[in-house]
């Protein structure tokens, strides 16, 4: 989750397990994983599987049981504090009760792929911003 180029996607590791090693820990394409145990919980990192992933004991993933929009999902899980859910005790740490126990608001498929749309142009948008920006600062 935070090697360069993971900030949003998993797309590459640094450690690479057989599929016979990794059995049925492996997240499919689609599935928004996270810290569940431990001071990461509080980093509230969420990632979107964009290869086949194999994560460590101390990381969850929800992978949809019914179809929905990737972008959508992860956005809902973007408004999720993963602090608020844990569970107090010395060591934070999220149940797969506790995320079972969360409400998706799911609009039609159609609305949410728009939605997705949006915020990726939104995204595009901030990140033109941010380089002119750049840009013109290097220019003074």
């Amino acid at each position: 989750m935070n090697m360069p180029g993971n900030e949003k996607y998993i797309t590459t590791s640094t450690k690479f397990v057989s599929a016979a090693t990794a059995g049925n820990g492996v997240f499919p394409i689609g599935t928004v994983v996270f810290p569940k145990n431990g001071a990461a919980v509080a980093t509230n990192k969420k990632r979107i599987t964009h290869v086949p992933t194999c994560v460590d004991l101390n990381t969850m993933g929800v992978t949809p049981r019914i179809k929905i929009d990737e972008q959508y999902l992860y956005l809902w899980f973007q408004l999720l504090d993963l602090d608020s859910i844990s569970l107090v005790s010395a060591i934070p740490q999220i149940s797969a009760k506790t995320m079972g126990a969360q409400v998706i608001m799911l609009p039609p498929l159609d609305l949410q792929k728009q939605f997705a749309a949006f915020v990726r142009q939104s995204d595009k948008s901030k990140l033109l911003a941010s380089n002119l920006m750049r840009l013109n600062n290097r220019n003074h």
